[in-house]
């Protein structure tokens, strides 16, 4: 057994890790706004954000779910089967909302996500809860004169943080649903709350719109020539310079970027075999997780 003494080591040791955590927090209250467009046309869309690579692409198909879906008809309190960080805090619990949000808890409230907002219309919600997948269903219902339409929108969560929403039979004769999809991530400053958040503009919401959030660490954005983000790498953490953006990116899985970042021409000599993707394959890719 740990003597008091060691205990109180300890204590101190876990209260330091917090403490310098929250200062870097703190420091980086400046980043947590950061929204850089990297490329966008009219089907595809890739974004640096604060902790998030953001791609949103159209005409996509479903993703596929492979699980059980169990039927929910109120708000739900889950603790997943499955182990996975939000904004880089382990998460315990979620909070799935008729209203369309789902709210994330760890130690303290970590954030949520916000596929969609209705104030007026209960949409039915299903789960499907596995090790290697997390999904939530929702079915919109809506009778507009004397015709009825069913939204649905699917959020699945990978065991890597990465997020997808997808959003199928989107009709513009539902008025009162917000087609504005965010995700945020709350953080806690000198006893004050800091919210960072990605919206997606509601525009580039329709049928067969895919929006994903690849998690990654909020540490090369801070290098702003090619060299200091060239020597910004680290064993962990590989840094890319976007001549298009003119932004530094940071990854810990090459090969997605290979496939995903357009038009970036790296100057990192250390980094072989990167070339610039065609939408088209960048699209394609995007669905085959």
């Amino acid at each position: 057994m740990l003597s008091s003494q060691s205990m109180s080591f300890l204590l101190i040791v876990v209260w330091l890790y917090e403490f310098f955590k929250c200062q870097d927090l703190c420091e980086e209250r400046e980043w947590m706004t950061l929204e850089k467009v990297i490329f966008e046309n009219r089907s595809y869309r890739y974004s640096q954000h604060y902790m998030h690579l953001q791609s949103i692409s159209i005409n996509q198909s479903q993703p596929a779910v492979n699980g059980s879906f169990s039927r929910r008809n109120d708000g739900t309190l889950v603790k997943p089967k499955m182990s996975f960080k939000y904004y880089s805090s382990q998460l315990t619990t979620f909070y799935c909302s008729l209203s369309g949000g789902i709210s994330m808890h760890g130690q303290d409230r970590l954030g949520y996500i916000s596929p969609f907002r209705s104030d007026n219309t209960y949409p039915e919600f299903e789960i499907s809860d596995e090790k290697e997948l997390l999904a939530v269903r929702w079915f919109i219902n809506k009778d507009v004169d004397g015709k009825q339409f069913t939204a649905k929108v699917t959020c699945l969560i990978h065991p890597n943080g990465k997020i997808m929403l997808y959003y199928d039979n989107i009709p513009t004769e539902i008025k009162e649903v917000e087609w504005k999809p965010k995700i945020a991530g709350i953080f806690g400053c000198g006893g004050n709350e800091t919210v960072s958040e990605i919206i997606t503009p509601e525009t580039w919401i329709n049928s067969g719109t895919l929006v994903e959030y690849e998690a990654v660490r909020n540490y090369c954005p801070k290098y702003t020539s090619p060299k200091a983000c060239q020597r910004a790498t680290t064993s962990n953490i590989t840094c890319f310079w976007c001549d298009k953006a003119n932004i530094c990116i940071d990854s810990t899985d090459q090969d997605a970027h290979n496939m995903k970042v357009n038009n970036c021409r790296v100057k990192n000599p250390d980094v072989n075999g990167l070339s610039t993707q065609t939408t088209e394959e960048t699209d394609q890719h995007s669905v085959n997780i």
